[in-house]
């Protein structure tokens, strides 16, 4: 059994973001830990027994769908698996990767998140703010969702820049819908990435999930748009664990409840951004 089938069997067995999976297999020495997990003969542990359920022509037949898809699989020992991820508390053991691998370890890269029923204002600012920060060599990550997030990506692919869409669903699922041109054109630089299986379609809880991976690929996070309910305030808190800087953008009217989250990390002392080049200097003064 090759490398990528190993790492394939053991995400199956575990399912996704299993914080057991990390208490089986040790960050520090993955790929024995890996092999003993797989080899072990506890079938009292119900991990293992799911592992010995799998069989070879599944992860087979995954592979040759991946593969026909122009889809690379990922696992934590790839020499292309971002490095970022390795360091945070629950780094998804394999990823799946449309697009160009070898921008998930580009130098630099900052998240921008907000609302996917955003104002006119918060969808200029966000496109605004993708283009400039590709277009200084800073990759744009954020979650291929309607409003801000496609604002943002639509931004770094026009100033021809790398930009990095983390799934909460499959690579191969139309969500959201028609959102095919815009997965192709992330692609020809960056990549639209995925932790759940390419035809696993959404759920609510997997946006949260895949936050952790948002904000995990990136130096800091700036929330453009959010209401007290926002999901973008959910990757603030992944941020906020993982050691990276939040900003704010202001919002455009103090009173409107969908700016309610920005107002209250301002509250709480996130500092408002007021152009790119706020984060360009926050990444270059590192």
């Amino acid at each position: 059994m090759d490398k990528t089938a190993k790492w394939l069997r053991a995400m199956l067995a575990f399912g996704y973001s299993s914080y057991h999976f990390w208490e089986c297999v040790d960050l520090d020495n993955p790929s024995d830990s890996l092999d003993r997990f797989l080899a072990s003969d506890r079938l009292d542990n119900q991990y293992v027994r799911r592992a010995r359920n799998i069989r070879d022509c599944d992860i087979e037949q995954l592979r040759e769908l991946c593969g026909n898809n122009r889809i690379t699989i990922l696992n934590y020992t790839d020499k292309d698996y971002p490095g970022m991820l390795r360091h945070i508390i629950d780094p998804p053991p394999v990823l799946f990767v449309y697009g160009n691998p070898k921008s998930l370890n580009t130098p630099h890269a900052a998240a921008i998140v907000g609302a996917r029923n955003c104002s006119d204002y918060s969808s200029r600012v966000a496109n605004n703010f993708g283009y400039e920060l590709a277009r200084q060599g800073i990759a744009v990550v954020s979650g291929c969702a309607r409003g801000v997030d496609s604002a943002a990506h639509w931004g770094a692919v026009n100033a021809g820049g790398i930009t990095i869409a983390v799934l909460g669903c499959g690579i191969l699922c139309d969500y959201p819908s028609n959102s095919l041109r815009l997965k192709q054109s992330i692609a020809v630089r960056g990549a639209v990435i995925s932790e759940f299986l390419p035809y696993e379609p959404p759920q609510r809880d997997y946006f949260p999930t895949r936050n952790r991976i948002i904000s995990g690929l990136c130096e800091c996070v700036t929330v453009v748009e959010a209401s007290s309910r926002s999901g973008a305030l959910n990757t603030v808190s992944h941020a906020a664990e993982q050691g990276r800087e939040v900003f704010a953008i202001p919002p455009s009217c103090i009173y409107g409840d969908r700016y309610r989250g920005q107002m209250e990390l301002h509250k709480d002392g996130i500092e408002f951004v007021l152009s790119p080049q706020d984060i360009v200097d926050f990444i270059n003064d590192r």
